[in-house]
């Protein structure tokens, strides 16, 4: 009896840990990216999501700062400046762990 309550424990704690990993939610303004075996696979949108247990890692994104760039001028006589570029840092969230 005592061997079997074990096994039915160890079940139901694998079966929550797989439940608990199949889905993700991502807050409002944020984006997850998904890793499957290491490599890059899809990207999350905010809401619930569901993934793959065990072969996806979710690795958020923080979007530390936008720097505006002032605009470029053209060469050769074009007229009008070019549009300035929005650059953005991204980190991982594994990182800073």
């Amino acid at each position: 009896m005592g061997t079997g309550l074990i096994v039915l424990g160890a079940a139901v704690l694998l079966v929550a840990i797989t439940l608990r990993k199949t889905i993700i939610v991502v807050r409002q303004a944020q984006t997850m990216v998904i890793e499957r075996l290491g490599k890059y696979s899809r990207s999350l949108s905010s809401g619930v999501n569901l993934v793959v247990p065990w072969f996806d890692q979710p690795r958020a994104l923080d979007w530390h700062q936008v720097i505006s760039l002032p605009p470029a001028r053209r060469s050769r006589g074009a007229t009008g400046p070019l549009p300035s570029i929005c650059a953005r840092r991204c980190t991982s969230s594994r990182a800073r762990t």
